[in-house]
């Protein structure tokens, strides 16, 4: 498997932080005289994020929060993680399971993604590599069957030659053939005939070992 892939730790990290969300889909909604929110669908158009107004011209991102007593919107500068003890009045995070994963969505998402292209590349190369094995395989059967042919033309050849001779031999079998017999000087010349065409057929097409 790719090395680039997310491991399970991480993987069960972006489904806890999405278990902990409203679930999506999430749409805009609002007017102009109250602005916009963001709900979700789930539920009958659940509160994702709204604003409150912050200071005379300004305006905060506002998110549910569960308590004891249920769920209450508040204010992101009621749920802020203050940059340091000394420093409470400046935040570097806002404790929120929503503004969380607005902030790490997009890091995961890209991870993902990653996660999935590599996966795509894995399973492409697996692709190209069965159908190589396949084409080695099919040249293999192709090679298998010729080899085959040859055989059966080469076993028919010894069979003619088999019948003739058991067709032409003497009646008396403690006769001994001479060499200058024509029967057997026929049967020396298709036998050299033969054995030649084996070895030129070799030559040809060699066996692979």
């Amino acid at each position: 498997m790719p090395d680039e892939l997310i491991d399970s730790e991480r993987l069960a990290e972006i489904r806890a932080a999405l278990a902990l969300v409203p679930a999506p889909p999430w749409h805009w909604r609002g007017d102009t005289y109250s602005g916009p929110f963001l709900a979700t669908v789930q539920g009958g158009w659940r509160l994702v994020m709204g604003f409150r107004r912050l200071g005379m011209q300004g305006a905060q991102p506002a998110f549910p929060a569960a308590t004891p007593n249920g769920v209450f919107v508040y204010e992101a500068k009621r749920q802020m993680v203050p940059r340091t003890d000394y420093d409470t009045k400046t935040f570097c995070d806002i404790d929120n399971p929503v503004a969380r994963w607005m902030r790490d969505s997009a890091q995961f998402v890209a991870e993902l993604l990653a996660d999935r292209n590599a996966l795509a590349r894995e399973l492409a190369d697996s692709r190209d590599r069965t159908l190589a094995a396949k084409q080695e395989a099919q040249k293999a059967q192709d090679l298998a069957d010729s080899r085959y042919e040859e055989w059966e033309k080469t076993q028919a050849a010894l069979d003619r030659l088999h019948m003739r001779i058991l067709r032409d031999l003497p009646g008396d079998a403690s006769e001994v053939p001479q060499p200058d017999d024509p029967y057997w000087a026929r049967v020396l010349d298709d036998l050299v005939g033969f054995a030649g065409d084996v070895v030129r057929s070799v030559e040809v097409n060699p066996v692979e070992g």
